[in-house]
């Protein structure tokens, strides 16, 4: 997914999207209704001043969209934290909440991938494997925009062919008292008129 919105994003705005992206991956949407044409999900953010907010995402079936109360795609053009969270969500979590069993295997699933995660924080903590902020990806993607001139900033650019035939042209000073082409001197120092 990064690499998709590096091709299409400044840098700018692109480390504003990866900052959502690790944010949304301590969201977890929680399922509460479906009817026929939606699903609707619940985010809970972890409170801020002791305000607790509560942020509702619903996906549209018929049209492949989701939408979020918080608005920010709408009004900044970046998808949400809680958007990006609901996109990481697979079909097997509607199923898991209504069947126990799959509840009992995904469990268990989930526990065993705690234990590696554990072991890769524990790696990382002693210099194992590189941590967010680091250098680790190199997004070639993501390149400083090309100067542009501005208006006003001096004389226009000239193209190399125009540069080339304005060389070819040149042949050096013209004397206006002999006439010669190519001599180091003028009309006011040449020798052939201060010499009768």
């Amino acid at each position: 997914m990064e690499k998709q919105i590096a091709e299409i994003y400044t840098r700018k705005i692109f480390l504003k999207f990866q900052d959502e992206l690790w944010h949304s991956l301590v969201i977890m949407p929680q399922f509460v209704r479906e009817i026929a044409t939606h699903k609707m999900y619940v985010v809970e953010s972890s409170p801020k001043e002791g305000v607790r907010r509560v942020r509702e995402i619903a996906y549209d079936k018929e049209f492949d969209f989701a939408s979020c109360t918080c608005k920010k795609f709408e009004s900044e053009g970046l998808p949400c934290r809680h958007i990006l969270a609901f996109l990481r969500l697979f079909e097997v979590i509607d199923k898991v909440i209504i069947y126990e069993e799959a509840s009992v295997i995904v469990n268990d699933g989930l526990q065993s991938l705690l234990g590696k995660i554990e072991s890769i924080v524990s790696n990382t903590k002693s210099g194992g494997i590189s941590e967010k902020g680091s250098t680790a990806h190199d997004y070639e993607a993501l390149k400083d925009p090309s100067a542009l001139r501005a208006k006003g900033c001096g004389q226009r650019l000239r193209r190399g062919k125009e540069k080339a035939t304005n060389v070819a042209k040149y042949k050096g000073r013209h004397c206006n008292g002999c006439g010669k082409i190519g001599q180091s001197h003028d009309k006011r120092n040449c020798p052939l008129l201060n010499n009768p």
